[in-house]
């Protein structure tokens, strides 16, 4: 549809390996295996960094990660990035962010203040009894409450865009299931057993019928590995798997012009369903970055 209600999920250290619908290992994430044969289903993406702040910006603001610096820290340069909260607020969305840790670490308020989110929900907003991991609260509190907040919201009323960051999945790997050995594994069985609790009853709601919910990873750990990403929900016409090679930052492009929306300001996205433009993948680590396309993986270490 034109105009559908978004929900980005970023994923919490997600990355391929984990995954088996993207060539990951088997058993971790049932319900992300079932759930993308339902939607579009990307196999190629890949992460522009190693941190989540960096991740974010990636994601969201369609602009590449450095190897030495995270954006983020400096509001007076984010503040001046194009986002898609910011493209989708010209057309009358309502942006909104939860995050069920701290928002001021590593700046993320003024980030998404300034990237036009317009309400914040973070640890803060939770009793103390629902913070129970060393970051805040974890995925099952805060799937909840995304999933009450969008109960409430009419149907006809404004387009929406929410975005929401997990937590459980990010070292201690502290979480109320235990299921597999691997803390960091059984951590992202218990994000995944969340998020199909939470699609199963979403799918029940008439807001369902209009909406687009993006499943996308923040980073991974190791590289070159690729990402998931997921693309659900009524909004979409079909089931489809695209193999092109791609990054985090393509995902603005992608999206808007999916909506007829302009795209000249995103300078480093590429829409991932274009075949006239490059596809490939580029991401950085520590002092280095990387190069993927279908000639293979070039690493450069500074």
């Amino acid at each position: 549809t034109t105009r559908p209600n978004i929900l980005i999920i970023i994923m919490e250290s997600f990355t391929a390996n984990a995954i088996e619908a993207v060539g990951g290992e088997p058993g971790i994430t049932p319900n992300l295996n079932r759930l993308s044969k339902e939607g579009v289903l990307f196999t190629n993406l890949y992460a522009n960094s190693f941190r989540t702040d960096r991740g974010l910006v990636s994601v969201l603001n369609g602009y590449l990660a450095q190897p030495t610096t995270s954006i983020m820290k400096y509001p007076v340069k984010s503040q001046t990035l194009p986002s898609i909260a910011k493209s989708l607020n010209k057309e009358g969305y309502t942006a909104d962010m939860l995050y069920g840790g701290d928002i001021n670490f590593t700046n993320m308020q003024s980030y998404f203040y300034s990237s036009g989110y317009s309400k914040i929900t973070a640890d803060r907003d939770f009793p103390l009894s629902s913070r129970l991991s060393k970051w805040g609260a974890n995925d099952d509190i805060t799937f909840s409450h995304l999933y009450e907040d969008i109960k409430q919201r009419p149907v006809d009323g404004k387009p929406w865009l929410s975005t929401f960051l997990t937590l459980s999945s990010h070292e201690p790997f502290e979480v109320p299931f235990h299921h597999l050995e691997h803390p960091y594994l059984n951590s992202v069985a218990f994000t995944d057993s969340c998020i199909g609790n939470f699609i199963d009853t979403f799918k029940e709601l008439p807001a369902w019928k209009n909406t687009v919910v993006i499943f996308v990873s923040d980073h991974g750990y190791r590289y070159p590995e690729n990402m998931p990403m997921l693309w659900l929900g009524g909004a979409i016409a079909e089931p489809k798997v695209i193999d092109t090679y791609a990054n985090q930052t393509d995902l603005a492009a992608t999206l808007l012009n999916q909506m007829g929306l302009p795209t000249d300001e995103f300078s480093f996205s590429k829409d991932i369903l274009n075949p006239c433009v490059p596809h490939y993948a580029f991401y950085t680590f520590n002092n280095g970055f990387g190069f993927i396309d279908e000639s293979g993986v070039s690493v450069y270490d500074n």
